[in-house]
């Protein structure tokens, strides 16, 4: 049966992008993405090259129904035609009709040497009555030879297959030579038809302006211009500038700006074109550092401005339109540059400020300003970039990394939204208070809270009330100004109204509602907000409690008798809607009130005043219309509940939330949150509201969870009810969020009383987090990361809202947006209050990606329980410390949608690069190693809400004074019950270190000391860089020596018995399959290239077997790194009549190494004959990889019969379905 290996899915640095129109084309490997940006739909993918990299895109000629491209990457060139066509589908009736891409292709066209830029001749088209169309375009190389590609195409009809590669020409002419110069980066630009302007930068720091022209009687001159010196690294950007006017002067000029290995970038002025050298070779040039003293002085004189801000090399620079970005000069000068450290920055280029505070010893005339950066890539190296405009302003910018994903932001961050929803204010108090300040006293804010959507309540340290609402279309007249003298009964003075309008409105976009004075709140208040009812708290030092609802005045509500210390509202899941708890905390008390408060008729009312709507008389200007207000509807206090505190005097309650029971019997409990990082849980009692009760109710504490986020704050908590059939109704997860900057969830059962950690993990901002809720089964976190204010869509790991505030250590309060992923932020700042509201992404992710670094492990799970059937999950490991959890979703070769890696978990604990990663047998535990002597276990289960929940359950700890080695491989047996010496002894694991030691350890789960050393042993002197049981009384090892070892279990310390050489050097990889009880086959990969088939054949003397090699050399044409067989069941093949045909089948095997090889094997096996004799290798096919630096590869499961997959990892992943063809 012979069977073919078919590409399927990549994930690798995005090297190249560039938009047209509504499309964005991405460069991956040697394969172009094609994206609707608007939609954020891939819609094709096509192979360009068959293993080069593509390095640009040039877009040719567009029409409606097609677009040309032009694509190179390295010295190889192609033309590319792409039509727009409908689906032909009938049974789509009245729906819009889908378009699909048909690609026509050119030959592959090789240039003499690597290509760094291409443009376009302003006046190349020439079309003739067969609407054959011609281009010219300009290419420099990477020895600074200027080459022109003339191009011809039919731009827009669909040839057929025999006319395809006639319609699609490139033609090459050579104009200028190669020098000895060696470039990084280049740039041209053409200034007429027969003019070119170059400049090129080259590894040593230098940058060359030169020029080619040519005159009408077809002879053609290199001129040198400008040689610049001031780089103090190789430069590996440059750009020409179309002819602009600076600020400080009238006269046009040509800029030109570099950046470089230094991290600097540099603007010089390129206005005049002086002529250095005329000879026909001007640019031939000494290498090196210092090879080439300066022309002239001219590097000094035509510097203009040296901006720095990255914090590593930076790889490109563009000049933006002038004027491109709203809110700037329509002449402002401005540029993007990217970098290593993956951030995108916009500058600004200003003239210097002759009088400013900061003396400026430096003497440019020009200053680089950053006005923004973007970071949203993660790891190393922002690769691509590309502008998109709309009638000439900037509208949107699009950025490739290194791990592989596609971002989409805004060049200014008040333009997220097309609608009028995102806006910034900035409020200081006596625009607030305005002529209301009774006394010269500086105030202060307080405290704040959202009443409702755009509603905020804020109060003052002088004790004042305010109510100030967001974003009016128009300001209100007046508002209404109200003292209270004794504290209580705010809706009872007659103080009059008093005309502020002017001093409270900003611009129509905040505006006072109402404002109160109450005595009790000066110094300390604080305050709360249910949001689904629209109210919030307030409460001071004398323990009075008042409510305030949207569109009405404060009540007083309760009276706690002393200090308040925290205020929780929350929705009463058992009662009517629009019944609420409150609860009550004292600061120093032994005890809480927890609250019922109900809507009731005034007859039914308690003593206890309550809340109501506005009172007569009151000025109703600034109020809601009397239909958005309450209609009569009453507040009381139904029911006071004592909570007793945990006797901890450290249990100070900063979070609540109500979980609810399912079934019959519905009870609801109260988990409290803690600042030492417990969480209390009370059982709640039940409170019919048509009942009189004269007793006091209890609400008894549960349990305590203790160390739920350490000993650091539990901030915020959410509760969701399981609604798994197999689990208990009684049961739910309570998840939560705290200052140790994590996320944790836990599996409560209420009716057996246990509660089990089922996921906790890190998140990439932190350690304040401060807030969690749930937003279209997303979940949401927020808190502070230094200076900024963070919104992360937990599900995804992508930033929505990013803020400058100054940090957490401020007064603040978030309310999330009902209607989109952003959410509105108040807070002081130098004692303003500000307010900023987002009510979109800050960015756009086309395509998510992965690590930002080389992948070094990767590892399959078997099937996981999830939902209604099982997933099958990814784990990678990188040496950007992180492991990375993905979902494969296959759709075939042929199938409409592409096949796509999703990103599911990242887990945050390693310190150094992953090495090794493995999958117990039934998924529930993945095992991780890495540098330092790192070993993690980690629990890996699927959740509601959270997805993929994950908990460290376990870490070896070093058994060396200075963890200085990497644990380089490992591997784990779960033991079987005839193994286990000692009750609970789940897993043996076996580490090899970069110090030749070997170690065994037995790991029970969940054990109060998992750990157990069982042996020691030491190799030689080499690295060890596999370990493996190839039965419970055999250990195998490699090492760089090239060989492999065998371990007899029976001595202690552990020794190898035998070893024998395989590889000239370094065994990289490593795989084995069990042929029967006494026989096993070994495969190993080496950096010599070859492949080693072994026969290992057990004897009475286990540590010591029968060994036969057959070496495979030339097996790559580089080092052999990653192997695995595929997990299909031997076929049989024929054996001798007198042999055991149980001894006699074959085997699949795929390998890759860094000649970016992907290459399947088929093995057959004849045990019952001598040594090697019985053995054959045959290559079955191969495949080119877009993934450098392979360092693993693991096997998928077959889909839907169409074969098994092939993860490929290292510098990216790439996915291969190896699928036959046919018996």
């Amino acid at each position: 049966m012979s069977q073919s290996i078919d590409y399927e899915c990549i994930r690798v640095p995005v090297t190249a992008l560039a938009f047209c129109d509504q499309y964005l084309f991405a460069a991956e490997g040697p394969f172009l993405q094609l994206f609707h940006h608007k939609s954020s739909k891939l819609t094709a993918s096509q192979q360009i090259f068959r293993k080069q990299a593509i390095h640009g895109i040039l877009i040719c000629s567009q029409s409606d129904s097609s677009i040309v491209l032009l694509i190179h990457g390295g010295c190889y060139v192609r033309l590319l035609r792409l039509h727009f066509s409908k689906l032909d589908d009938t049974r789509k009736g009245s729906l819009p009709q889908e378009e699909f891409a048909i690609f026509h292709l050119s030959l592959v066209l090789k240039c003499p040497d690597w290509i760094l830029d291409v443009r376009l001749a302003p006046s190349s088209i020439s079309t003739s009555s067969t609407l054959i169309e011609r281009r010219t375009v300009a290419a420099i190389t990477a020895h600074n030879a200027l080459l022109r590609l003339n191009l011809k195409f039919e731009p827009s009809s669909t040839p057929t297959a025999t006319d395809t590669l006639s319609a699609l020409e490139i033609h090459l002419d050579e104009l200028t030579a190669s020098s000895r110069c060696i470039l990084y980066a280049a740039h041209l630009s053409w200034t007429s038809a027969n003019h070119i302007l170059i400049a090129a930068g080259t590894a040593f720091g230098e940058i060359l302006v030169w020029s080619w022209s040519e005159s009408h009687e077809s002879s053609s001159s290199a001129q040198l211009h400008h040689v610049f010196t001031g780089h103090e690294g190789s430069v590996f950007g440059v750009q020409i500038s179309e002819k602009l006017v600076l600020e400080d002067d009238t006269k046009v000029k040509r800029l030109l700006a570099s950046c470089s290995d230094d991290r600097s970038i540099r603007i010089w002025d390129i206005s005049e074109l002086p002529i250095i050298n005329t000879l026909d070779s001007p640019h031939e040039r000494e290498t090196g550092f210092g090879a080439n003293l300066p022309i002239t002085g001219e590097s000094d004189q035509l510097c203009l401005a040296i901006g720095w801000g990255h914090s590593s090399r930076v790889w490109t620079v563009q000049f933006l339109k002038p004027g491109c970005i709203a809110g700037h000069s329509v002449d402002a000068v401005q540029m993007i540059s990217t970098g290593e450290d993956a951030t995108s920055r916009i500058w600004d280029l200003v003239p210097k400020e002759t009088h400013s505070i900061v003396p400026d010893t430096s003497t440019l005339p020009f200053n680089l300003k950053e006005i923004r950066s973007a970071a949203f890539h993660t790891g190393k190296n922002m690769w691509s970039l590309s502008l998109d405009y709309s009638r000439e302003q900037l509208s949107q910018i699009v950025t490739g990394a290194a791990d592989s994903k596609i971002i989409m932001y805004f060049p200014d961050a008040k333009t997220v939204s097309t609608t009028n929803t995102t806006f910034d204010d900035n409020q200081t108090m006596e625009d607030i208070v305005g002529s209301i300040q009774s006394s010269k006293k500086t105030d202060i804010f307080r405290s704040y809270s959202f009443i409702a959507q755009r509603l905020v309540l804020l109060t003052t340290n002088e004790g004042r009330v305010i109510t100030r609402q967001t974003e009016l279309s128009s300001p209100p007249a007046r508002v209404s100004v109200r003292h209270d003298g004794g504290g209580h009964g705010v809706e009872g003075s007659s103080s009059p109204p008093v005309d502020v309008s002017k001093s409270l409105v900003s611009e129509n976009r905040i505006t006072s509602l109402s404002f109160h004075q109450i005595p009790t709140l000066k110094g300390y208040s604080i305050t709360a907000s249910l949001a689904s009812h629209e109210i919030a708290f307030f409460a001071g030092t004398t323990g009075d409690v008042y409510a305030i609802p949207k569109s009405s005045s404060p009540k007083h509500i309760y009276s706690a008798g002393r200090k308040v210390g925290g205020l929780f509202p929350h929705k009463a899941l058992r009662c009517d809607k629009e019944s609420f708890y409150l609860l009550v905390t004292l600061i120093g008390g032994p005890q809480a009130t927890l609250l019922l408060l109900s809507p009731s008729k005034s007859e039914n009312i308690k003593a206890t005043p309550t809340i109501s709507g506005l009172e007569a008389g009151e000025d109703s200007s600034n109020q809601s219309p009397a239909s958005e207000r309450d209609s009569g509807l009453l507040f009381s206090v139904v029911e006071e509940i004592p909570l007793s505190i945990p006797g901890q005097s450290s249990f100070v309650a900063t979070s609540t939330t109500i979980a609810q029971t399912q079934g019959a019997g519905t009870e609801e409990y109260m988990f409290v949150g803690s600042r030492s990082g417990s969480v209390a849980c009370y059982a709640l009692p039940a409170t019919p509201r048509d009942t009189e009760r004269s007793d006091s109710l209890l609400a008894p504490l549960v349990d305590v969870l203790p160390n739920v986020h350490g000993k650091e704050t539990v901030t915020s908590m959410i509760w969701k009810s399981s609604a798994n059939a197999e689990e208990p109704t009684s049961s739910g997860y309570l998840i939560s969020v705290g200052r140790d900057g994590s996320c944790a969830a836990h599996q409560v059962d209420f009716e057996s009383g246990q509660a089990k950690l089922v996921h906790k993990t890190n998140l990439p901002f932190g350690p304040n987090i401060e807030g969690v809720y749930v937003r279209n089964e997303n979940l949401m976190v927020y808190g502070f990361r230094g200076t900024q204010f963070i919104l992360l869509d937990e599900s995804n790991e992508e930033e929505v809202m990013t803020v400058e505030c100054g940090g957490a250590h401020r007064n603040w309060a978030f309310d999330p947006s009902p209607s989109g992923p952003g959410g509105t932020l108040v807070w002081t700042q130098a004692a303003n209050m500000r307010v900023c509201h987002r009510g979109e992404a800050s960015h756009k992710v086309l395509r998510s990606g992965g690590h930002g670094r080389e992948i070094k492990a990767v590892a399959v799970s078997p099937h996981i329980p999830n939902n209604d059937g099982s997933i099958q999950l990814i784990a990678t490991g990188a040496e950007d410390t992180d492991i990375k959890i993905f979902e494969y979703t296959s759709h075939g070769l042929t199938s409409a949608s592409l096949s796509s890696l999703r990103c599911l978990r990242t887990l945050r604990k390693h310190m150094t690069g992953i090495q090794h990663l493995a999958w117990s047998e039934d998924g529930k535990y993945l095992f991780s190693s890495g540098g330092r002597e790192e070993f993690f276990v980690w629990r890996i289960r699927m959740l509601p809400i959270i997805g993929v929940g994950v908990v460290c359950e376990a870490v070896c700890e070093s058994e060396s004074d200075v963890p200085d080695l990497r644990i380089m491989s490992f591997s784990v047996r779960k033991q079987s019950v005839e193994d286990v010496k000692r009750p609970g002894r789940q897993y043996v694991i076996s580490m090899a270190y970069s110090d030749s030691t070997i170690r065994i350890y037995s790991y029970i789960p969940s054990s109060p000391s998992p750990w157990s050393l069982l042996h020691t042993g030491v190799y030689l002197t080499s690295c060890l860089t596999h370990s493996i049981f190839l039965s419970p009384q055999i250990l195998l090892t490699s090492g760089t020596d090239g060989h492999v070892a065998f371990w007899d279990f029976s001595s202690d310390p552990l020794i190898h018995s035998s070893r024998t050489k395989i590889h000239q050097n370094t065994a990289k990889t490593l795989a084995y399959q069990p042929i029967s009880p006494e026989i096993t086959l070994l495969v190993t990969g080496g950096d010599d290239g070859a492949l080693g088939v072994t026969l290992i054949r057990l004897t009475a003397e286990p540590s010591s077997p029968n060994v036969s090699t057959l070496l495979v050399p030339r097996a790559h044409t580089a080092a052999v790194t990653a192997c695995a067989f595929l997990p299909t069941v031997p076929t049989m093949i024929r054996a001798d009549a007198d042999s055991d045909q149980s001894l006699a089948r074959e085997l699949q095997l795929v390998t890759s190494g860094t000649d970016q090889r992907v290459i399947l094997w088929i093995i057959s096996i004849d045990c019952t004959q001598p040594g090697v004799e019985g053995l054959d290798v045959r290559n079955a096919g191969k495949i080119d990889t877009a993934v450098a630096d392979v360092a693993d590869l693991a096997i998928l499961d077959a889909d839907g019969g169409r074969g098994v997959g092939v993860v490929v990892c290292g510098v990216g992943m790439q996915v291969f379905r190896i699928s036959a063809l046919g018996g």
